[in-house]
């Protein structure tokens, strides 16, 4: 089962909205069975209340918790804006991606936290990522799913690099691969400005390849 979940505010008729459509044809083309999260379309409120945060049930958020429990594939469709998700999508991370749901933090053994440390001083704590990755004193509880995240940039293919890639790490390392979710697949469609008229042929086929090689 394919979970997408497409954050930007006109489903219609923007350069979003034609990936959602291409996406949508190639699962029905492959007769795959998929659901849709389109958050502004389902006016999501992404602000975490006082009581929510207090433990408070949500009928919404439970609703959406059992959409991505029952997926092994999740689709990400949205804008890249300040080299960041957008807020609406941050807030569903933040009320859906729960602890005790999604992730719970668990002790960190002695012997792990001095490798950590010394190791982290003599090399960077960024280059053992690889490595730490599953060290982490986390339970994750999304494991067994992968994901495809499909963005879009108003700017040039330098700019990522020139911010340290900061949207992956945002989203691929601080988020889903923290709660489990892994491999995590991408296609970036760069300079996308202006009328929404068609998806450029390579972006199709990336995107294409991606779904095929989906596997979680």
């Amino acid at each position: 089962m394919y979970l997408i979940v497409f954050a930007h505010p006109d489903s219609e008729k923007s350069h979003n909205a034609l990936l959602l459509k291409f996406v949508r044809e190639k699962l029905e083309k492959n007769r795959e069975k998929y659901q849709i999260i389109d958050l502004y379309k389902e006016k999501f409120d992404p602000l975490l209340s006082k009581e929510e945060w207090k433990g408070e049930k949500n009928a919404q958020i439970e609703k959406y918790q059992k959409m991505v429990k029952e997926a092994d594939r999740l689709v990400f469709i949205y804008p890249v804006w300040w080299y960041n998700m957008p807020s609406i999508l941050k807030g569903f991370f933040d009320r859906v991606f729960t602890n005790g749901f999604a992730y719970n933090f668990q002790k960190e053994s002695t012997f792990i936290k001095i490798g950590r440390i010394c190791f982290g001083w003599a090399l960077g704590i960024s280059l053992l990522y690889p490595i730490y990755r599953k060290m982490m004193p986390i339970k994750k509880h999304l494991k067994g799913k992968c994901a495809l995240i499909i963005n879009t940039f108003g700017g040039f293919e330098q700019g990522p690099y020139l911010y340290q890639n900061a949207h992956e790490n945002c989203t691929d390392k601080a988020v889903l691969d923290f709660c489990g979710i892994w491999p995590i697949h991408r296609v970036n469609w760069y300079e996308v400005r202006g009328e929404a008229n068609e998806i450029p042929e390579n972006i199709q086929k990336k995107i294409e390849q991606k779904i095929e090689k989906m596997s979680c």
